[in-house]
């Protein structure tokens, strides 16, 4: 779980700083930088909420508890992070 935290922090960290240039080297059209950029701004940060739940379901199979991984684990994830974009949205920001 703390490698799986780490990694996903250094990862969002590593991708907020690059995303021109990474962009600008696959090819983006100078005019797709700024929608490019407010998209990816999301979804960097959101490694977290992909890699911690597959780390944490790893561990609960590994002692045994292999249905309770499938069940609340990822909707719960999903929920609290579609839940926290959406009220942006409610408020204007997007």
């Amino acid at each position: 779980m703390i490698l799986a935290t780490v990694v996903s922090v250094i990862a969002s960290i590593v991708g907020l700083c690059t995303i021109r240039l990474l962009f600008t080297l696959l090819g983006a059209a100078p005019a797709m930088l700024p929608l490019t950029t407010d998209y990816m701004v999301v979804w960097y940060p959101g490694f977290f909420s992909l890699l911690v739940p597959m780390a944490g379901a790893g561990v609960i199979r590994g002692t045994g508890g292999a249905r309770l991984t499938r069940c609340w684990i990822s909707e719960s994830v999903t929920f609290v992070t579609f839940a926290a974009l959406s009220a942006g949205q409610r408020d204007g920001e997007v």
